[in-house]
């Protein structure tokens, strides 16, 4: 006889599993490479991961090319090593129709998390050397700072801009 199935809670749909910042940062690269104005210096520095390397080389590529569209990014990229990532990731976008405004947002929330990600290592490696010393402890202060921005919440201790 089959066995009889619990009263439990019902099965969930299987889901995708989530998409890595890279891939979601080169999706919204390839099909808007005009995002590229959006990323300041500063943030184009959070690029510089191992992990993260075909972003670094499609932002530079995009910066050198001026490509406006996805055929010129296909075109400035056709003898990279990651030409068939890139092309991946196009293929992925066919299928996620977002308007202009909403791939914005996205683009701009992976580099927040991106972002976050590389603060709260810092922040954790720091706090877990022992007692720091004054420089640690004003990167520490910093680091924190940066923690409550990035959570959207004032942080403890920081004076109102005037």
């Amino acid at each position: 006889s089959p066995p009889a199935k619990s009263a439990g809670a019902p099965a969930r749909p299987a889901r995708t599993p989530p998409t890595s910042l890279a891939r979601q940062l080169l999706r919204l690269l390839v099909s808007n490479p005009r995002f590229l104005a959006e990323l300041a210096p500063e943030r184009r520095a959070l690029l510089d991961a191992p992990e993260l390397a075909s972003v670094a080389e499609l932002v530079e590529t995009l910066k050198e090319s001026g490509a406006t569209t996805p055929a010129m990014v296909f075109e400035a990229t056709r003898d990279s090593q990651y030409a068939a990532l890139y092309q991946e990731a196009a293929g992925e976008t066919i299928s996620v129709a977002d308007d202009e405004g909403s791939a914005l947002a996205d683009f701009t929330g992976a580099l927040n998390q991106l972002e976050l990600l590389r603060i709260r290592s810092e922040y954790e490696r720091l706090t877990a050397g022992g007692v720091p010393g004054e420089p640690e402890r004003r990167r520490i202060q910093e680091l924190a700072r940066r923690l409550a921005e990035q959570k959207g919440a004032p942080a403890a201790g920081a004076r109102p801009q005037a």
